[in-house]
């Protein structure tokens, strides 16, 4: 299809904002750590195969307004590149998603944290069947496949938190 598919990061926090550079190439721009992570998490929209990625503190930003906030799981507690500490990583659903699906991801996830390989594994092929959307394949289901299958090779070391690393921008 001609479908056009884009990453949405979106991210509270403070930022700096103003004419920025020099007398000879001034800009209107934003910049600040929270602008960093919203670029991150667009670019992990790719590793994960969904449209928009934001933080449990976006989410916590949501309710403390008064507003509900959408639809939505947890994926992943990802260290992104240029910072120490990981980071609650959240997709935002713009169409409805199976339930008994995000129950099976979800169990994956607990049984991926505590290096329950097989169990997970069983768990995200579940949850990959039912979250299927036609012919598009859950991307984060993959993710933590290929992810416990890697595990099972090679485990992680004793101090593993859960967490994962992300290299890319």
């Amino acid at each position: 299809s001609d479908l056009v598919k884009i990453g949405i990061g979106v991210n509270t926090g403070f930022v700096s904002v103003g004419n920025m550079g020099s007398t000879k190439n001034l800009g209107y721009t934003v910049i600040g750590d929270t602008v960093n992570l919203s670029s991150r998490l667009e670019g992990a929209t790719k590793t994960y195969g969904v449209s928009i990625l934001t933080t449990r503190e976006t989410l916590n930003a949501i309710k403390e307004s008064g507003r509900e906030h959408p639809p939505y799981r947890v994926l992943d507690l990802l260290k992104v590149k240029g910072k120490k500490v990981a980071v609650e990583v959240v997709e935002l659903f713009h169409r409805t998603q199976n339930s008994q699906g995000l129950v099976l991801f979800e169990e994956g996830r607990t049984h991926y944290g505590s290096r329950e390989w097989d169990t997970a594994l069983d768990r995200f092929h579940q949850a990959a069947v039912l979250l299927a959307q036609g012919q598009e394949a859950d991307g984060p289901s993959l993710v933590y496949i290929e992810r416990c299958e890697n595990f099972k090779r090679e485990p992680p070391p004793k101090d593993w938190d859960g967490t994962w690393k992300l290299d890319s921008k």
